[in-house]
């Protein structure tokens, strides 16, 4: 009975080394779920949903690149609109010319030129105004009234059950499809404008003087919608970050072990196992004494 006793005080030494030495490798206090049934079933939600906030964050960051490139994108066609407006204003008035109209033409043409790579811009080698066309580049010269791309929004999750646009539709945005931003096609208006000066058609140009303000403020409408969404994704991604900060947290006190306490609770669960052992050996020997007595 005394032997038996002691092997059964030793068998649970063993196991609290054991244990002791896998909390102190790992880390962890949870092992395995039958340790601790309810906080492994924390640790799994918990991870969880740190992983569903990653994705959401990995979301937002592609969504700042993708709009990124609109918003820079967009910041050029302005610039080029202003100087198309400039050039407008300077040959409508009466001090103008048909020769400074028609040298004054190039130039535009050149802008058409500029704001077509504008509309044809690419960001990760994906044309960013081709709706889910980002493939096919949205707009061909010398055809202003056609689009390529499609009339879809790319929309990534941010939040449980919240999706947020990643793109401009390059149609409502270049050529005032759907009165979403304004309704002047800004390339057939450059257009426009350039055949206006080359023949010398000054009631037209001083008409698209107007034109090209509409097509400013389209530009300016698509760059607040812009903002909106940036704004929005860096609140989500704010939120994200503090309730991921709260969880790890959370996992820590579940899964985390005290490291000084560990390895206290090893050192003496080895010198309980040595003291198990010695008190094991003494009641053998005196056994196996009284049974050769």
């Amino acid at each position: 009975m005394l032997f038996d006793t002691s092997v059964r005080n030793m068998n649970k030494a063993v196991e609290r080394v054991l244990r002791a030495q896998e909390e102190v490798a790992t880390g962890r206090k949870v092992q395995r779920p039958s340790d601790d049934p309810v906080g492994a079933a924390f640790i799994l939600d918990f991870r969880a949903s740190i992983a569903n906030l990653e994705q959401y964050q990995r979301n937002i960051t592609w969504g700042r690149t993708a709009l990124g490139g609109a918003e820079a994108a967009l910041s050029g066609l302005s610039g080029l609109l202003a100087r198309a407006k400039e050039l407008a204003v300077g040959q409508a008035s009466g001090t103008a010319t048909a020769e400074t109209r028609d040298v004054t033409a190039i130039e535009v043409r050149q802008i058409l030129a500029q704001v077509l790579a504008v509309g044809n811009t690419r960001v990760n080698d994906k044309y960013i105004f081709s709706g889910y066309a980002t493939d096919t580049a949205p707009f061909t010269a010398g055809s202003y009234a056609a689009y390529n791309g499609t009339a879809d929004s790319i929309d990534v999750a941010i939040d449980p059950g919240v999706n947020i646009a990643t793109n401009l539709v390059g149609s409502q945005v270049f050529q005032g499809a759907g009165g979403v931003y304004g309704s002047t096609n800004v390339l057939d208006t450059l257009d426009d404008l350039a055949t206006a000066m080359e023949t010398n058609d000054v009631a037209t140009i001083q008409a698209i003087v107007g034109t090209l303000d509409n097509a400013v403020d389209q530009v300016s409408a698509a760059t607040a919608d812009l903002g909106a969404r940036w704004n929005r994704l860096d609140e989500a991604d704010f939120r994200h970050v503090q309730v991921k900060t709260q969880l790890r947290s959370l996992l820590s006190d579940r899964e985390d072990v005290d490291m000084i306490r560990a390895a206290s609770e090893l050192t003496i669960g080895q010198q309980t196992l040595e003291a198990a052992r010695a008190s094991t050996a003494r009641i053998l020997k005196s056994s196996l004494l009284d049974f050769l007595r």
